[in-house]
């Protein structure tokens, strides 16, 4: 097991460093001085260390390393974390021969395992290439026991491209016998068009004379074309200048990062689709259209989305989509509506989706009087040869909301659960918008009503401009306005002018989150005045901060 030395000052740093790494399959040491370090390097066999730039205790990182240089103690390879980077520090870590350096930012963590990985392997293959150079130098007996036993592919080149030597792994890894790859030139492994590509690098060998490395695309004996990572040094091999190249293929691991990048594609397709759909709709939810996002999305020849109603004791089969016009023809084919009909759910089987997994099923019988009738059934399985079943619950606050049925053709297969899952997680927030915007709108209309038609005088008042939001029939026939002219009235415009100095005194409690209630004279459009009895409300209207105000009594004053 690899072995990290992690020195940083900041706790809460370290901790996510070290479970990052040790969840990679690392064994971790943590230091928040530099002495503890040289303690764990006198104590320890380290492969790699991640040191802060600067801790707050002590001198830099550059001071620390520059000091057991000069000390001429074990310095293992080092990557720099640092807080912010610049030209001067940039060099000073260069100079150092740090392998790399990290930004404390929102991506460390992240990041972290893959760097570390990144490192540890060009070690242990910069580790491979000095072994071998120092063996040559050694003996070439021992050279060539190592050469040859190295378990990655290994070349000896000359300037001319020539192959001088190839090891066991080589051969077996390429298909060619020792033979013929010694009658080959370097060319013949490689597609025609990348040979001008192969000139530039041999340059780049023979002008740097350092080690030196770089992908590629080589050809095997069969046709195949493979990704390679090389890495090559210039040696003299038998009298002559040749470069020493190590092969690594990273063919799997190049279409591994591929279908990774296609899946990100996906996952921000499957965004930008279901966010720009969900945008766009208001009230009535388009259920046809959810599934046909969902069979683009799946690749499955017929998606149904059920609801369940009655705490899973029934559903509706609220989307369909493949089959052509299967759905909208219903009514033709199956005597009913099929978005419209309401089932009998199977109490067991929708049990088992309220635990929120996906569910796989290899018989679509297993659908029957679940999710669809025989008919339905049979009708699917006429239009193709039917394969994998997926059953996808849509849950809301651990609540079983609904389930997607997806149905594969026999051969193709469901994959990328993790962008179906999101999907899914997405149309369950969707129609729980809905669910709250139609039960606040009800809400609204039931406000409004009971405001409009209530026998007491109300008004809703700006608490910031004092000016007149809204008002009831008690109110305008109480004062005399319409409610045209009432709107454009300030609440200084209804007090007597012996109350608006009051009024002005009370603002500041009168723009406070709490109930008053007081008692005040009012004027109307006529000119009459009246004792008010008032009970003032914070409220939030509109958007603005308010107060409801309601007259509980009013009283008119002789003139």
């Amino acid at each position: 097991m690899k072995k990290i030395l992690i020195i940083e000052d900041d706790i809460s740093i370290a901790q996510l460093i070290q479970l990052e790494l040790e969840e990679s399959g690392y064994e971790t040491f943590w230091a928040d001085t530099f002495q503890k370090a040289d303690n764990v390097l006198e104590n320890q066999i380290i492969n790699l260390m991640i040191v802060g730039f600067k801790l707050s205790a002590d001198a830099n990182s550059c001071d620390w390393i520059r000091s057991r240089k000069s000390k001429k103690l074990l310095i293992p390879p080092f990557i720099i974390s640092t807080e912010q980077l610049n030209e001067r520090v940039t060099l000073e870590i260069k100079k150092l021969g740090a392998r790399d350096y990290l930004l404390k930012d929102s991506t460390l963590i992240s990041c972290m395992a893959n760097i570390v990985k990144r490192a540890l392997k060009e070690i242990e293959q910069e580790e491979k290439i000095a072994l071998s150079k120092q063996a040559l130098k050694e003996n070439e007996t021992k050279y060539r026991m190592l050469f040859e036993r190295n378990p990655e592919p290994m070349f000896i080149v000359n300037e001319d491209l020539q192959f001088l030597e190839v090891n066991g792994a080589a051969v077996k890894h390429y298909g060619y016998s020792r033979k013929e790859f010694l009658a080959l030139t370097f060319t013949g492994i490689r597609p025609q068009e990348d040979i001008q590509l192969l000139h530039e690098r041999v340059k780049q060998i023979l002008n740097k004379k350092k080690l030196i490395k770089y992908v590629s695309r080589h050809v095997k004996k069969n046709g195949e074309l493979i990704v390679v990572e090389t890495t090559s040094a210039l040696i003299r091999w038998k009298g002559q200048i040749a470069a020493h190249i190590l092969i690594n293929d990273i063919t799997e691991k190049t279409k591994t990062q591929e279908k990774l990048q296609q899946k990100r594609i996906r996952l921000r397709r499957v965004l930008e689709e279901s966010t720009r759909f969900i945008q766009v709709q208001s009230g009535k939810i388009d259920f046809v259209k959810i599934t046909d996002i969902m069979m683009e999305i799946s690749g499955a020849k017929v998606v149904a989305f059920s609801r369940f109603i009655d705490d899973g004791g029934t559903y509706i089969t609220k989307g369909f989509s493949g089959l052509g016009n299967f759905a909208k023809n219903s009514m033709n084919i199956l005597g009913f509506n099929l978005l419209e009909k309401v089932w009998k759910a199977d109490l067991t089987f929708s049990s088992t989706l309220k635990d929120g997994n996906i569910q796989y099923l290899n018989n679509i019988k297993e659908l029957k009087n679940r999710i669809f009738s025989t008919t339905i059934i049979q009708i699917i399985t006429d239009s193709f040869n039917v394969g994998e079943i997926v059953l996808v619950p849509v849950m809301h606050k651990e609540q079983l909301m609904a389930v997607f049925t997806l149905i594969f053709k026999k051969g193709d297969v469901f994959s990328d659960a993790e962008v179906i899952e999101l999907f899914s997680n997405q149309v369950a927030l969707y129609i729980a918008r809905v669910r709250a915007e139609r039960a606040m709108l009800k809400g609204q209309e039931k406000y409004r009503y009971l405001f409009e038609n209530n026998p007491q005088p109300m008004m809703i008042v700006d608490v910031e401009s004092l000016l007149v939001l809204e008002v009831n029939k008690a109110a305008l026939e109480l004062y005399g306005y319409t409610k045209e002219e009432f709107l454009k009235l300030k609440l200084l415009d209804l007090r007597s002018a012996e109350e608006v100095s009051a009024l002005i005194d009370s603002l500041s409690e009168f723009k406070k989150d709490v109930e008053m209630n007081m008692t005040t004279i009012h004027q109307t459009k006529n000119n009459d005045f009246y004792q008010v009895e008032l009970s003032s409300t914070p409220i939030i209207f509109e958007d603005k901060k308010a107060r409801h105000l309601l007259i509980i009594k009013h009283t008119k004053l002789e003139k």
